[in-house]
């Protein structure tokens, strides 16, 4: 029998041709996310299933990402909160790099029986 996926969205860019960076707020990040299935949904609509590679130990500060990403747009586009874990999602086919996507991170996979439980 299928499942509920329960789901965490994000915004990340793709920054190599298999590897989406995005950044969850560090208020709504409570486990570990490295081995979940993440959605990645390009700009043309292309929607790619990934696997979440790492996770960052500490969040990072909103300067620290803009930092990292050298480009104000992206990080106005990406960035959430004040502080935020980076989390690295590896795709099994090339993507067009620095290219901003729509991230949805299934963190876990509820039976429905539970769900109408609880």
């Amino acid at each position: 029998m299928g499942s509920l996926p329960e789901t965490l969205a994000a915004k990340g860019v793709t920054v190599s041709k298999n590897m989406v960076q995005c950044y969850v707020d560090a208020s709504k990040l409570n486990e570990d996310l490295t081995g979940c299935k993440a959605n990645v949904v390009l700009p043309d609509g292309a929607s790619v299933e990934g696997v979440v590679k790492s996770v960052s130990n500490n969040p990072y500060s909103l300067e620290e990402i803009a930092q990292s990403l050298k480009s104000d747009w992206v990080v106005e586009n990406v960035a959430v909160g004040n502080y935020a874990y980076q989390v690295d999602v590896e795709l099994p086919e090339e993507v067009r790099q620095d290219v901003l996507a729509n991230v949805t991170l299934v963190t876990a996979e509820v039976k429905p029986i539970v769900f109408l439980l609880n």
